[in-house]
């Protein structure tokens, strides 16, 4: 609640008022800027969203969140069997591998996962608790919500990988994920 009114004092009315990038090959940059400029302080921004980390975007296509990360100079895997954007491409800093979201899992784990793919938002939140479970996001400071026990009872116990996740849910598992 105190991160909500610190947000509401810094833009008008409680909005911030982005500019969209000419560059950036989607709108939906916008959105992750709005949630690292809104959910994460500044100290926080600059201790984890550093130029060589490496991060897993899926649903990249065509890469308005991917821009966000290349923007701070982090390596990005994005994942989509859309196309990416040839600038973002041009970067040097995204692998574009065109595969299933929900079945890519990174040869080792990674600093950042971002999701904007177009599902059912609880497949999204299976999902990227499976990465939380399978140590693929490992922590780095951000903790994230504990999961309520009603989620939990929703998960499917039979999808691989969310085993792991109790009534302890996902609090304390330390890495970032935004979806």
């Amino acid at each position: 609640m105190a991160r909500r009114r610190r947000a509401a004092a810094r833009y008008p009315g409680g909005i911030p008022r982005l500019k969209f990038p000419r560059e950036a090959p989607s709108r939906s940059t916008l959105k992750l800027d709005e949630a690292f400029q809104v959910l994460l302080t500044e100290a926080e921004r600059n201790a984890l969203l550093r130029p060589g980390a490496s991060a897993v975007d899926l649903g990249a296509a065509p890469g308005g969140w991917t821009y966000q990360l290349v923007a701070r100079q982090m390596r990005v895997t994005a994942i989509d069997n859309g196309r990416v954007d040839a600038g973002l491409m041009a970067s040097g800093l995204v692998t574009h591998l065109r595969e299933d979201g929900f079945r890519y899992r990174p040869p080792k784990p990674v600093d950042w996962l971002v999701c904007d793919m177009v599902e059912k938002p609880g497949r999204v939140a299976e999902l990227v608790a499976r990465w939380f479970a399978q140590g693929l996001v490992p922590g780095s400071g951000v903790q994230p919500q504990a999961a309520d026990e009603a989620t939990l009872r929703g998960m499917d116990p039979g999808i691989a990988g969310t085993e792991g996740v109790d009534r302890q849910g996902l609090h304390g598992a330390g890495a970032p994920a935004l979806s």
